[in-house]
């Protein structure tokens, strides 16, 4: 069975990143296909989660589980987890920009929908999971991006 979801979103994103790069440099239409391959991989990447918990017929009105939120704020860490690697490997700081909005949204998102719920325990784990996540990548773009400058001879 074809994916209609993985052709409609996740096939243009390479092309557009390609655009993207093709493009010269400072051209509002470069800036336009990145943030739209952006969009569409995170929009193609949330549906497919849809897609994987509520089968084919992908309606709003079919409700949220617990597993499928959760589902999402995983799928969107691992996407702010790779934006931030090619941002560090390609040295885009558009993409490391990104990803961090990516990250900020999936906080906002566990904060205000994940926890809520939880209560006692697990609660305590949600929040020592979530912290410990974003020390590692504070301390993956501190050590990456922002190395240590060596101290000045006095």
């Amino acid at each position: 069975m074809l994916n209609l979801v993985l052709l409609a979103y996740l096939a243009p994103v390479p092309l557009l990143l390609l655009g993207a790069r093709l493009w010269p440099a400072g051209g509002r239409a470069r800036t336009l296909a990145a943030a739209a391959a952006l969009l569409l991989a995170f929009a193609g990447l949330s549906l497919e989660v849809r897609q994987a918990f509520q089968g084919r017929y992908l309606y709003v009105g079919n409700g949220i589980g617990d597993g499928e939120l959760y589902a999402y704020s995983v799928l969107w860490l691992l996407f702010a987890l790779g934006l931030l690697a090619a941002g560090i490997r390609l040295r885009l700081s558009a993409a490391r920009y990104a990803a961090l909005a990516v990250l900020m949204l999936t906080v906002a998102k566990v904060f205000l929908l994940d926890m809520a719920d939880l209560e006692g325990l697990l609660r305590i784990l949600s929040f020592f999971g979530l912290g410990a996540s974003l020390i590692g990548i504070g301390w993956l773009y501190q050590r990456f991006v922002q190395p240590p400058r060596p101290a000045a001879a006095s």
